[in-house]
This record gives C-alpha cells, sequence and structure tokens, in this order.
C-alpha cells in the first residue's frame, strides 16, 4: 500500500510538468520537486548531442572496487544500484517524457534532512557576495555563514552548508582575481593613481613577466615623511602571504610618538640588488629626501644597499635583534651571575664612549672572554649599535626596528599562509584606516586640553602647551628623573657656568653640563637632546636650579609639537555650513536602507519594489554624476603580470628563510654538540662502571648498583637495557 501511495505522488509530480515546455529550467524544476518531495536527489547525465535526457536517483549503479581505478579516499559508499530514473527525448525542442521507472530500493530521505541532499543546495550569489564582502573586512567564511543561518531561521531554511559557502567563495574570488592576483593588485594601484593625488607605485617583473617586488604609498604618506623623515626604521622579516614574498614596511615616528607609516614594498628574496632597487623607489617617491638615521636588522645584503642608497644617513643596527642572537652564541656566559646585566648596558646605556670602553673591559675581564669570536665582531661593529658613536644623528632615541616589526605582526594576526597579495592590499589598508584613526584622535585630544603637570613647575607647564600629549609624557619623565640628581660646580674663566650632574650609584658616570645664563644655552655631554630631540635630565636639572621659565626655541623641536604637520585643508569638497557631514550622512542612509532591505526580505513584491527603485536611483545619479560602475568584478587589464613563482609550502611558518651559510654553521654547531653530548655519556657511563667494579677483588663482576647507573647514563628502556645488562655480565665474566 505504501508503494502505491508513492507512485502515486511520483505521477502526481510528474504531471504538474509541463512536458511540452522547450525550457529545459522547467523541466529540472520539476524533477527537483518530485526530489524534494519523495526524498530523493537527481543526476543529470548527456553525451555528445544533445537528443534526449536521463535524469536517474543519485544511488543509482555501484561503488567501483578498490584497485582499479588508481588510487582512492575513504568516503561513505552511497551507491545501492538503484533503477529508479526518468528519461525524456527532445522532439522539436520540446521534451516528451519517455520512460519512467518509479520504485526505488532503498529508503527515502528524512523530510527534515531533505534540504543536505546535493541536488538541492543552491547558494545564491547575493549569499556570495555578502561572504566575499565579510571576508574582506576581516571576518571568515565561517562566522559569516552563523550570520546568514540566524538571520534566515536556521540551517535547513539557508539551503545550503558551510562546505558549499567556502567553495562558493573561494571560486568568487578566483574569477574576481582573472586568474592572476597580481593582475589585479596592479590594477587596483593604477586605478589609485589616476583617482588620487600624489599617489606612488612601482614594481619590477622578472624575465617570465612575473612580479619580483611592488612598493607604493599614498599622499599623506609622503607627507609623514616629509614632516618626520628624521627616523626611517625598515625590516623584512617576516613573510605574510602566499608567495612567500618578503614584506617591509617604511615606518618612523610622528609627533604623538606613535609608529607611522611611510610606504611598503613586497620582494621575492633577500639579495642585495632587490633591497637597493627598493631603496631607490622609496626615494624616488620621497624626492630624495634621505632620513639622518635608517634603522634595520644584521642583514647583511640590507647594509650593502644602505651604502649604496643612503650615503648621507646614519645606518643603525636594532639592538633587540642583537641581544636575541647573543642568547645561541653566549648562551654559557649568560648563565654567569651578573653577566645579562652588565651586557644589556653595554647596548642599551652607555652614552659616552669612555662609558662603553669602561664597561667593556669589565665584561672582558670579569668573564674571561676576550677571545670569544662573536664579541670581537660585536665590538668591531659598535659603531652601529653603540648609542655613543651615534649621538649627532637624530634617532628619536630608538635603539632598535621594533616598531618595523610590530607594523608586520598587527598585520600577521590577520593573516594566513594562503592569504593572497589583494588580500593582503585589503587587511593592510584596514590597519592603516585604524592608525590614522588613532592618529586624528590624538590630534583632538591635543586641541581640547592639556595634560596635567606633575609637579608645579614653569618648565612642565610651557611643555604641556608647546608639546603634543604622547611627548611632553616624555619630557616630563626626564624631568622628573632629573629631580634626583646632584651637581657640582666647575670652575670656569668666562661667564659660563659649568656643573657635574650625577646620581649616588656607583654605575652612573657624570656627565658635565655648560649653561649660559644670559641666553639659557646649555649642552651636556650625554647629548641626548641631539639624538632624540628632548632636553636630557641633566639640563633640566640645572635650569631647574638656575629657575630658567620657558624654553629656548631652539631646543623645542617643531617634530614633537602641536604644529609639526600642516592641517588638512576640509574646504575642497564640503557642501556649506548647516550640511551634515559626508561619513555622517553616509553611516545614516547605510542604516535606513538596511531596515528597509530587511524589512522588504520575505516578501516578492516588496522585493521587486526595491529592486525598480534601485534602478531608478542609480540612473537618475548617473545623469548628474556620470557613469557608475558597482560590479564587484575587480580585475584589471594590466596583461602578462603574473603571480610569483615561490609559494609558501602548506603549515610552513611565515619567518625568514634561513641562508645557506646559516644551514651550514648550525647543522656543524648541531654535529660538534652531539659528538661532545655522546663523550660526555662515555666518560660517565665508564667512570660509573670502575666506580661499580671496585671493592669486588679479583671477581671483577660490577655491583647491581653501578650496572644500573649505567643504563641511567645511558638512558635505556625496556629490552635495549635487559639486552645491554646481560651483555656486560658477559663481558665481565669472560674476562
Amino acid at each position: 500500500m505504501a508503494e502505491i501511495s508513492t507512485d502515486i505522488m511520483q505521477l502526481e509530480v510528474m504531471n504538474d510538468l509541463d512536458m511540452t515546455d522547450s525550457t529545459p529550467i522547467d523541466e529540472q524544476t520539476g524533477n527537483d520537486r518530485n526530489s524534494l518531495v519523495l526524498g530523493f536527489p537527481m543526476r543529470k547525465n548527456s553525451k555528445g548531442e544533445v537528443v534526449s535526457r536521463e535524469f536517474c536517483c543519485c544511488k543509482e549503479g555501484n561503488k567501483a572496487e578498490k584497485g582499479t581505478l588508481g588510487k582512492h579516499y575513504s568516503k561513505l559508499s552511497r551507491r545501492t544500484g538503484c533503477k529508479a530514473m526518468v528519461s525524456f527525448k527532445i522532439i522539436d525542442g520540446k521534451y516528451v517524457c519517455s520512460r519512467h521507472e518509479m520504485v526505488h530500493n532503498h529508503e527515502f530521505c528524512h523530510p527534515g534532512e531533505v534540504h543536505l541532499l546535493r541536488s538541492l543546495k543552491k547558494i545564491d550569489d547575493s549569499e556570495v557576495k555578502y561572504l566575499v564582502h565579510l571576508r574582506s573586512s576581516g571576518i571568515g567564511i565561517a562566522d559569516g555563514f552563523r550570520s546568514l543561518v540566524k538571520e534566515a531561521g536556521g540551517s535547513h531554511v539557508v539551503g545550503f552548508e558551510y562546505a558549499d559557502a567556502a567553495s562558493a567563495v573561494k571560486k568568487a574570488m578566483k574569477k574576481q582575481f582573472d586568474s592572476t592576483d597580481c593582475n589585479t593588485l596592479i590594477n587596483i594601484l593604477k586605478q589609485r593613481t589616476a583617482n588620487e593625488v600624489d599617489f606612488y607605485y612601482d614594481f619590477e617583473l622578472d624575465e617570465d613577466n612575473s612580479l619580483v617586488s611592488v612598493f607604493f604609498r599614498d599622499r599623506i604618506m609622503r607627507q609623514d615623511y616629509e614632516a618626520f623623515y628624521e627616523l626611517l626604521g625598515n625590516d623584512g622579516t617576516y613573510c605574510t602571504n602566499k608567495y612567500d614574498m618578503i614584506c617591509a614596511p617604511f615606518v618612523g615616528i610622528n609627533n604623538h610618538t606613535r609608529t607611522c607609516l611611510f610606504g611598503i614594498g613586497f620582494m621575492l628574496n633577500e639579495r642585495t640588488e632587490s633591497f637597493e632597487w627598493l631603496y631607490k623607489t622609496f626615494l624616488a617617491s620621497m624626492g630624495g629626501i634621505q632620513p639622518r638615521t635608517i634603522m634595520t636588522d644584521q642583514s647583511q645584503a640590507m647594509a650593502n644597499a644602505i651604502v649604496t642608497c643612503f650615503p648621507k644617513s646614519k645606518h643603525r643596527l636594532c639592538v633587540w635583534h642583537l641581544f636575541k642572537n647573543s642568547s645561541g652564541h653566549l648562551a654559557q656566559l649568560k648563565d654567569k651571575i651578573g653577566f645579562n646585566k652588565l651586557f644589556s648596558r653595554i647596548l642599551k646605556r652607555c652614552h659616552t664612549q669612555e662609558e662603553l670602553e669602561h664597561c667593556w673591559k669589565r665584561l672582558i675581564e670579569e668573564y674571561d672572554c676576550a677571545h670569544h669570536p662573536w664579541l670581537n665582531r660585536l665590538y668591531e661593529e659598535r659603531q652601529k649599535w653603540c648609542c655613543a658613536y651615534g649621538k649627532d644623528y637624530f634617532s628619536a632615541g630608538v635603539l632598535s626596528s621594533q616598531r618595523s616589526e610590530s607594523t608586520n605582526h598587527s598585520l600577521c594576526r590577520r593573516l594566513s599562509k594562503t592569504t593572497s597579495l589583494c588580500d593582503f592590499y585589503d587587511i593592510f589598508g584596514t590597519v592603516l584606516s585604524e592608525w590614522r584613526s588613532h592618529e586624528r584622535k590624538d590630534n583632538s585630544l591635543c586641541w581640547e586640553g592639556k595634560p596635567e603637570v606633575a609637579i608645579p613647575c614653569s618648565l612642565l607647564d610651557f611643555g604641556s602647551n608647546v608639546y603634543t600629549i604622547g611627548a611632553y609624557k616624555r619630557f616630563e619623565k626626564e624631568f622628573v628623573k632629573g629631580m634626583s640628581y646632584k651637581h657640582k660646580v666647575i670652575p670656569s674663566i668666562d661667564d659660563t657656568l659649568c656643573y657635574y650632574v650625577y646620581t649616588e650609584r656607583t654605575d652612573e658616570f657624570a656627565h658635565i653640563v655648560s649653561f649660559h645664563p644670559s641666553t639659557s644655552y646649555a649642552c651636556c655631554t650625554c647629548k641626548r637632546f641631539e639624538e632624540g630631540g628632548f632636553l636630557c635630565r641633566h639640563i633640566l636639572f640645572v635650569y631647574h636650579c638656575n629657575c630658567v621659565d620657558k624654553i629656548p626655541s631652539s631646543y623645542v623641536l617643531k617634530r614633537w609639537t602641536r604644529e609639526a604637520k600642516p592641517k588638512e585643508d576640509i574646504s575642497e569638497g564640503s557642501t556649506g555650513r548647516g550640511t551634515i557631514a559626508g561619513p555622517v550622512w553616509r553611516l545614516d542612509m547605510h542604516r535606513q536602507f538596511h531596515k528597509l532591505i530587511i524589512a522588504s526580505a520575505d516578501n516578492e513584491i516588496t522585493r521587486g519594489i526595491v529592486n525598480n527603485c534601485f534602478g531608478k536611483a542609480k540612473a537618475e545619479i548617473e545623469a548628474v554624476l556620470g557613469g557608475i560602475d558597482i560590479s564587484d568584478n575587480e580585475g584589471g587589464d594590466v596583461d602578462a603580470i603574473q603571480n610569483p613563482k615561490r609559494k609558501t609550502k602548506k603549515g610552513e611558518k611565515f619567518t625568514r628563510k634561513r641562508s645557506i651559510i646559516d644551514i651550514k654553521t648550525s647543522r656543524a654547531r648541531g654535529t660538534h654538540k652531539a659528538a661532545a653530548t655522546r663523550a660526555r655519556k662515555k666518560t660517565n657511563a665508564n667512570t660509573v662502571l670502575k666506580e661499580g667494579m671496585a671493592g669486588h677483588g679479583d671477581n671483577n663482576v660490577p655491583s647491581h648498583t653501578g650496572l644500573r647507573e649505567i643504563l641511567m647514563t645511558y638512558d635505556l628502556r625496556g629490552l635495549s637495557s635487559i639486552i645491554f645488562f646481560y651483555f656486560v655480565l658477559f663481558v665481565f665474566y669472560s674476562m
């Protein structure tokens, strides 16, 4: 009885079909309805010229036996040899049912699970675009799918699963990139050059027209560089994309003591030629303005390129990298008491050459490391890392390229091993927008008021009015620390006052401050002003003792003040007094249209009204502004630019590629350590063996305690330890 009712339901569905309709979509829709009612999907099959079509059950046929079709994967066996099918002949463009087998040899799917059948899964283009938009904003596909499920009212209403969504998004993004990621990126940069003022980009190709290097910056980056060009940080440690291209951002410090970006580049390798191209391109984009100090890591390729491209700049090595590298070269010395403290002082707090020589001599004598090769090489390069040799070059008091690395780190948190260059560009734009939002907030706080001073003092009041809030905190910190210092007057011939400024700590050197009461001119042997742009604690202490109320203008650098950057012209594009600002109006309209669309989503009539209104509004706006492209295809017409050949392997971390010399050195060091470890264990075993034999006279049989200690020494377990135990007994009994 159940089979008869099932056949009746099938016939009713087939009768609903217009068998004389020449549109294949109606025929397919009818078969989908058949599968929806009965709980079995269909699979199409056509060969050669289409003269007929057959639709069979997805459980038709049987799964091939293992070994007959090559490599097999572990999958469910879904085939049951079902013979149910329906066949159509195409006669004069019309479908005519020629055969229909209704009996199935399997149970139908449960009505609550019908939406999981493959033939009934469908994801609309609008849903794909929504997921692609969320992914470009940093929201994963899984979170976007959960949002769709929640909005629709359940997974059974959505009509597809997460795997289908991920596959559809991947196909859409691949189509969007026009089969080459670099084509799209270069086209985006080209479009920005045409639409924006003072946008700059350049790229380099190899002989196969594959992308090798690329660099770009916008107008605000150049304005920042012109205002804060004194310090430039560059680091190429991280590979943040699937092509294994090295991300090398150019960063500096703005007047709020925050990190600002001057430009960003990508390179396929760390050769000297690659860095030379990148640095020359950067200088060309900035009008040839060279920084006073450039901070990098210990890359020799960078050092070679800096000598060629930045001859007027002081090259400084990152102290953080030096301290990190010392862990592998000075492991035994670092275990000694007091070595880390003294070594850290040498790297960070030696402000004069005499202080460096004193501390270095103390390090050599106390820890007996005069012939250590790594320390000797470090001492030979002291002019690149010791701040005592860079006092005449402005560096904002920065000792490392951590700001550049923090830039890479903030990007890496949002990237993965499959990130394309276009994905990186979108995420980079989001991070850059957040940084500039912080800068606007800092400017707003400086406009609203000034910070509270820690101590009632005219010098601090003057600093709070002139410096930005971030810069004032550094100025105030120097002033407060200077209050704990002491001084001694040094006799002088003219009206110049000279002081020894010092503390009672024995590890601090006294500094000499020269002060002219008539002009308030002062200089200190620590030269922190020349290096960081702020008066040092020693001069501030002397100013406070001599009741100086105001800092001379020559000691107030514009780069730390509230007027360091010119105000942006906001008159262009403004619509007059009383008009709502563009971002505010845009956000308000987004909110209103979103509510309107949500209210119209469940009704076909209201959807049509919204679509018609959108088309009419677009036509009227284009009549005023010209053509508007609202398509999602960002692929460009830049031809013949291919993706980089090298890609990151699956499971590989985004770390710098090690050179051949580093690999061979590590292998040699590891082999040496392993040999030393084996020799030490063998010596310990022989010692324990002799001790175990002691006191046994002519028996020459080691005690069980000694054998147990031998086994513990070689860390043997299980069967190996038993074999070794009996082997030792056999050797000594045979002696």
